[in-house]
C-alpha cells in the first residue's frame, strides 16, 4: 500500500489542526493512533484519533479506509447517548491524515477490564450489557449499523456505576 503513514510517535505540545495540542499517547491499533490532547481554547481534554495513512496519493485502498474513517465520525457524531463517546472535530494533519477529535474517556477497554480482573460477575455483565445494549439501540433507530461490537470495542468509564 502506498499510503502515508503518520511516523513516529507524535510529540508532547505538538498542535494538531492548528488547534488541539497533543498531551499524551494512549494508543494505536492497525489503521489509527490515538493521543491524549487539550482544547486549549476551552481548556477541554480530548482525545484525537488520527488514521495511519492519508488518502491523497491515489490509492484505492486508501482512499477506502479514509472514506471508512469519515463515515465513522460522522455516524459517531449523529448519536447522543451517554454510552457513545462524543465527537467534537474533524479534519486532516499537514501530512494529509484524517483525524477524529473525540471526548477523552477515563478507565479502560471491556477485553483489558476482563483479562485483569477475570470473567464479570453476573450481575456487572448484565449491567454493562445493558448500557451497551441501549446505546446500540440508539444508533440503530438512526439508521446507524455496528459491524464490529466486540470487547475491545466497549469501554468501561466508571467502574463504580458500570456506565
Amino acid at each position: 500500500m502506498s499510503a502515508t503513514s503518520t511516523g513516529p510517535r507524535l510529540a508532547v505540545g505538538t498542535v494538531i489542526g492548528e488547534r488541539y495540542k497533543v498531551t499524551g499517547y494512549l494508543g494505536a491499533g492497525g489503521f489509527a493512533t490515538v493521543y491524549a490532547g487539550i482544547d486549549p481554547a476551552i481548556e477541554r481534554p480530548v482525545a484525537i484519533k488520527i488514521l495511519k495513512i492519508s488518502g491523497d496519493d491515489g490509492d484505492k485502498q486508501a482512499d477506502a479506509m479514509v472514506q471508512r474513517f469519515r463515515r465513522e465520525a460522522k455516524a459517531a457524531a449523529r448519536i447522543r447517548h451517554s454510552g457513545v463517546v462524543g465527537v467534537f472535530d474533524v479534519g486532516k494533519t499537514p501530512q494529509g491524515n484524517p483525524f477524529i477529535v473525540m471526548e477523552l474517556l477515563n478507565g479502560r477497554p471491556l477485553d483489558v477490564e476482563i483479562d485483569e480482573g477475570g470473567p464479570l460477575a453476573p450481575q456487572r455483565a448484565i449491567r454493562l450489557m445493558c448500557e451497551a445494549l441501549d446505546a446500540l439501540a440508539e444508533a440503530h433507530r438512526l439508521g446507524i449499523v455496528h459491524k464490529d461490537l466486540k470487547p475491545a470495542n466497549l469501554f468501561v468509564t466508571d467502574n463504580d456505576t458500570d456506565h
